[in-house]
């Protein structure tokens, strides 16, 4: 009975321990979160591989199909006509009307180089002018007093003419005597001589009359033209604006002297600008003229600017070939890859009024629209944005 009790009991014991172990097992922890993400990416380098390549696969497609049908470039500048002013006279200045920077229109006078040097040759041509009218007057009298000798002569010669008929017709009955004949003979041949002179002259005097230039004498033509050019040069004295622009890079003051040619300062056309883009030669097989662009400008971050394709260069230097006499000279490449060659594209804005605060030389980011394709229409347009934005940190 003993033993049995004691059995008994220990079986609650150790009943009761077993209860209160399963009470005090502390509970598991939370499964690790890298445990999680290593069942949802790939565990093995071969997956990783894969999933490298089609990414890698997606970008380059992606960038293809930008760079084919809505191609942006930020090599491009804007440009416009820009003017040397070079006066056509050489002189000292004496007057500067212009500063640096200065808008001026179309006919603004400059400049003024010393007129008194041309003044003194217009005043000279003139007297010269005067005087070859006078000689042309000279030589009209000339010629009419060369034809009144040579009307003379001719007189006189027919008169010496029928009277060696006369006398020969006498000495040949003897009538007369053979001296009488010879002198006779001798007259003739001199009013003959006469005549052929009066004639020779007359004819110079025609001769020196009839020189024309157009419907003038050629001495008066040539004083006369000899006056108009005088006259220019005394009018390029004074330097006017070919254009409307601004004024830039001036470099003389009162008291200059400038040779005829040489620039002094130039002139930026104020009405005349465009922007030329250099795109890969990749991108231009769909470039046409008219197609929609938009234009983001360095110098106006934050904004884009509607324009359009005006036209697409046909050759750049690298394809020019120099006449030399010698073989041509076959570089070696350098690089593993090759340098996609550029060619320049002429960019029109449509809105003049975005012109008022640029520059020649700003920088601008290109991009242009060739397929109506939506999706990358908008994805070409998110990047131009960006690129915009990103100048107010350039």
């Amino acid at each position: 009975m003993i033993c049995l009790f004691r059995d008994a009991h220990a079986n609650h014991d150790a009943g009761n321990k077993d209860f209160m172990s399963e009470q005090d097992k502390p509970a598991p922890p939370d499964e690790n979160p890298a445990s999680k993400v290593s069942r949802v990416l790939p565990n093995s380098p071969r997956k990783w591989v894969i999933a490298i390549v089609c990414i890698l696969v997606v970008v380059v497609v992606y960038v293809a199909l930008l760079d084919r049908f809505t191609p942006m470039t930020t090599e491009s500048y804007v440009q416009a006509f820009v003017t040397q002013v070079a006066p056509q006279v050489s002189g000292n200045v004496t007057a500067v009307h212009v500063h640096e920077n200065q808008l001026v229109q179309k006919g603004d006078l400059l400049f003024e180089l010393d007129a008194r040097p041309y003044q003194y040759a217009v005043d000279l041509l003139k007297a010269e002018l005067i005087l070859a009218r006078k000689d042309v007057r000279l030589l009209e009298k000339d010629l009419e007093d060369a034809t009144q000798l040579l009307a003379s002569a001719q007189a006189s010669l027919d008169l010496r003419q029928k009277e060696f008929e006369e006398f020969s017709q006498a000495a040949a009955t003897q009538a007369i005597a053979q001296r009488d004949f010879f002198e006779a003979e001798a007259r003739l041949r001199e009013n003959e001589a006469s005549t052929r002179k009066a004639e020779v002259d007359q004819a110079k005097a025609v001769e020196n009359l009839n020189a024309l230039v157009g419907d003038e004498n050629a001495l008066i033509a040539r004083a006369a033209a000899s006056l108009r050019q005088a006259e220019y040069n005394l009018s390029q004295t004074k330097i006017f604006a070919s254009a409307d622009g601004f004024v830039s890079n001036v470099q003389l003051t009162k008291g200059t002297y400038v040779d005829s040619g040489t620039p002094v300062m130039t002139v930026i056309d104020a009405d005349n600008w465009w922007i030329v883009a250099t795109f890969p030669e990749n991108s231009l097989p769909r470039l046409k003229p008219q197609m929609p662009t938009q234009v983001a400008f360095g110098m106006l971050p934050g904004k884009l600017f509607p324009a359009s394709v005006e036209s697409i260069g046909w050759g750049v230097a690298q394809g020019q070939g120099v006449p030399s006499g010698m073989l041509l000279d076959v570089e070696e490449p350098t690089d593993w890859m090759k340098n996609t060659q550029r060619f320049p594209v002429r960019i029109r804005l449509e809105n003049p009024d975005a012109l008022e605060n640029l520059r020649v030389g700003a920088t601008a980011t290109v991009l242009v629209y060739s397929s109506e394709n939506p999706f990358l229409n908008a994805l070409g347009w998110f990047w131009l944005r960006i690129a915009s934005l990103l100048n107010f940190l350039s």
